[in-house]
């Protein structure tokens, strides 16, 4: 059974050592302006807490621009978001890519400075928030995070940005709500069933 904050059954996400190294963990601190100087020296003593999660997703939205421009503008048409390649694009080029590839940078980043993430699918409802939920199929990527220390407690992250982003980590629960980008914009979490399924669901 899910309680709120948790994921079912009460799981917990293992420390995952990340595809990226100390080194390359922080130049991308310095690429997105994370307060401090930092090395391979110093790296490992990063806080991986709540709060520096909160941080590091604005961070890295403020850093990198959501973009598609590979696949509009060179030869071969398409978006490299392969974990070497990512590495280049954002930290050393200072270019952005869509959702896999923010999403991926950053998941491989935030665990190379000790936080206990995995990434997972979601489905994005276009319609009003007065109106029934319209979901997309699942083509986005997400975060969930366990930022703080001997708790499973669990949080969405989504670091991708673009003109319309969650800017913080928002608690795994159903109707959990954070501010957006701008006044005017509110994110919320839904649980609900796939109408599609032909599971008798009940939520």
């Amino acid at each position: 059974m899910q309680q709120d904050g948790q994921l079912r059954d009460g799981l917990w996400i293992k420390q995952t050592p990340s595809l990226y190294n100390k080194t390359q963990a922080a130049n991308w601190l310095s690429r997105i302006k994370y307060p401090g100087s930092w090395s391979e020296d110093n790296v490992g003593d990063f806080e991986a807490d709540l709060d520096n999660l909160c941080l590091l997703q604005r961070l890295q939205i403020v850093a990198f621009a959501f973009e598609n421009t590979a696949m509009h503008y060179t030869s071969h048409h398409s978006m490299d978001i392969s974990v070497p390649a990512l590495y280049r694009r954002f930290v050393v080029e200072g270019k952005g890519s869509y959702c896999f590839g923010q999403n991926t940078l950053f998941l491989q980043m935030i665990r190379a400075l000790g936080y206990r993430a995995y990434s997972g699918s979601g489905r994005i409802n276009t319609a009003p928030a007065d109106s029934p939920p319209n979901f997309l199929s699942f083509v986005h990527e997400v975060l969930f995070v366990q930022p703080l220390k001997g708790s499973n407690i669990t949080y969405v992250v989504d670091a991708s940005g673009g003109g319309s982003c969650i800017t913080r980590p928002i608690l795994l629960k159903n109707g959990a709500k954070v501010m957006g980008a701008s006044p005017s914009e509110c994110h919320a979490l839904v649980k609900t069933g796939r109408v599609e399924s032909s599971l008798d669901t009940q939520f």
